[in-house]
């Protein structure tokens, strides 16, 4: 009988009970550096060969909305706020205690105030893993809405600091981007963009 048939699956229309997507590893467990690099000169053959100025490695110093802080070395923004269409950005995420690794950003200025000098904003890239569901996984894990129309960008400027005798600081802040808008993140979010979005090296091995 029909009405049999439905009471018997009538579980199928039952709502849902999964439990919100989490991550399943913390921002302590990620280290998080950035290099700084200078074409010697935009104008001359290969200028597309950068000069690699400054590494460091960054700290998380705002939980609520997720940035890193960069401490870098006197005089270096002074440098490069003269000629800063010539430098570049790029920021990398290791697993603690392993050697696997992502890119997260790899971005030039795009504006200066004298005072800070701002990036191109660019999505992190999420690698050419597309074929074995990498994005779809993604969307599978995180139904919030904001999930399917933004992407995961992080946003580099950088901040002059009292004087040539003084360091810098660039900042990264996780952020969604979107056509129409940009948003903040939360902390979980940020996790679940590096654990699901970004395209981690292959055979995570244990640093000894």
């Amino acid at each position: 009988k029909p009405e049999v048939l439905y009471n018997s699956q009538r579980r199928l229309f039952a709502p849902a009970d999964a439990a919100p997507p989490a991550p399943a590893t913390g921002f302590d467990d990620y280290v998080f550096a950035l290099e700084l690099a200078r074409a010697p000169n935009a104008t001359a053959p290969g200028a597309h060969v950068y000069e690699s100025l400054f590494v460091g490695e960054g700290a998380l110093a705002s939980s609520e909305v997720p940035r890193l802080e960069f401490v870098v070395s006197p005089g270096l923004f002074d440098t490069c706020v003269t000629d800063w269409r010539d430098w570049r950005a790029r920021v990398m995420a290791t697993r603690r205690g392993t050697y696997v690794r992502a890119q997260l950003a790899e971005t030039t200025i795009d504006d200066s105030d004298g005072e800070t000098l701002y990036f191109d904003w660019r999505p992190m890239p999420h690698g050419s893993q597309d074929a074995r569901g990498r994005l779809l996984t993604w969307i599978r894990s995180n139904p919030a809405a904001e999930n399917v129309y933004n992407w995961p960008l992080l946003q580099l400027r950088w901040e002059r600091g009292m004087g040539a005798r003084y360091a810098s600081t660039v900042s990264a802040t996780f952020r969604w981007d979107s056509p129409d808008d940009v948003n903040d993140m939360n902390l979980e979010q940020a996790c679940m963009a590096l654990e699901n979005w970004v395209a981690w090296s292959e055979a995570p091995a244990v640093v000894v």
